[in-house]
């Protein structure tokens, strides 16, 4: 189960960002990093988008890049959950770097 860190980038226009964040809120799978409404007129946004797949994943990543009001999408971290593994195990290792 893909978890994903990411900073929206927002347009400049009201409107565009309006749209954008009912969007982001309305999608069950994408956590706002904001308070609401204090932070309504930001222009970068953090959110976390919760998957089941990395297909899901992929498809979200897609979505966000094409909604308009919708500027830059960064990364900020990319999380996978290694279901095979038990919780002790998943949470204390990490993959080598170029291992196969």
């Amino acid at each position: 189960m893909p978890i994903s860190g990411l900073v929206v980038t927002l347009s400049d226009s009201e409107p565009e960002r309006a749209d954008a964040l009912k969007s982001l809120r309305d999608d069950p799978r994408i956590e706002l990093g904001i308070n609401e409404p204090e932070q309504q007129h930001a222009l970068r946004i953090p959110i976390v988008v919760d998957t089941h797949s990395n297909h899901e994943d992929k498809q979200v990543w897609k979505w966000l890049n094409e909604l308009p009001g919708v500027v830059f999408v960064d990364v900020a971290l990319v999380g996978f959950e290694n279901e095979s593994l038990d919780n002790d195990t998943a949470a204390t290792e990490s993959p080598s770097i170029g291992s196969q």
